[in-house]
């Protein structure tokens, strides 16, 4: 006997609503470059250090559980499809960005200066 489950994993628009409204007030103050996130996340854990314990803007990591009961169970696969998308628009970098804006994002709220 096989199971099959499915589930689909996505933030609605209104979660994200609050970061937005912070990235328009970020723009006012002149960024180096206003498309950069990590520096967005880190203006706005400096000026509201709570917010990310409340607000979810975005999934940083998806982890998957396998439970059940040792007898008997036999996981013959797993199969996890993970897929994303991006407005492509960026602005342009108006002066010198941090050194690792190129590389793979992440944001670490532990390592922002508070």
């Amino acid at each position: 006997m096989a199971f099959t489950y499915e589930g689909w994993l996505s933030l609605p628009r209104i979660a994200q609503k609050a970061y937005a409204d912070l990235a328009m007030e970020w723009w006012k103050t002149d960024p180096a470059w206003a498309s950069d996130d990590h520096e967005l996340c880190v203006w706005i854990a400096k000026r509201n250090p709570e917010f990310f314990s409340s607000e979810f803007p975005f999934i940083g990591y998806i982890q998957v559980r396998v439970e059940g009961e040792s007898r008997g169970l036999r996981l013959a696969s797993l199969r996890v499809s993970a897929n994303s998308s991006v407005g492509g628009l960026a602005s342009i970098k108006k002066r010198q960005v941090r050194s690792t804006t190129d590389e793979k994002w992440f944001f670490d709220l532990s390592k922002t200066n508070k």
